[in-house]
Parts: C-alpha cells; sequence; structure tokens
C-alpha cells in the first residue's frame, strides 16, 4: 500500500520506536532522498492543513495497520 495524505502512518524513529503520525504528504523527492511530510496525531487533529509538518525518510514510513 502506497502512502497518501491524510494517511495515519506508523514512522520508525532512529532509535527504531515506533510512531503513530498523520502524513500530509505524498512520498516526494528530498533534498538527498524521498521523504513523507508527517504531522503528530494530536496537532493534526487541532490545526489540519496547519499542522506543524516534518519531513521523515519515506522508508520509514510505513501505513498504520491498526488505523485500518
Amino acid at each position: 500500500m502506497s502512502i497518501h495524505a491524510g494517511m495515519r502512518v506508523q514512522v520508525t524513529t532512529a532509535s527504531g520506536e515506533q510512531v503513530p503520525m498523520i502524513s500530509v504528504s505524498d512520498v516526494v523527492p528530498g533534498r538527498d532522498m524521498p521523504v513523507v511530510w508527517v504531522s503528530s496525531v494530536d496537532e493534526y487533529r487541532v490545526s489540519r492543513d496547519a499542522a506543524y509538518r516534518t519531513p521523515w525518510p519515506s522508508q520509514y514510513v510505513r501505513p498504520d495497520e491498526a488505523a485500518s
């Protein structure tokens, strides 16, 4: 399954922790690698399109199976 804006996703942190987020973009080209722009679930719930966004390497973003 591919990543699309508005999806619940799980991102993997540098320490290996899985964190739930919301994707606010599809996979897009980053400076050095493809990224998905993500926002925390709470931030997205409150701010929607104005939510603070973080670029996350796409290889560490996967759909949240629990949200299906």
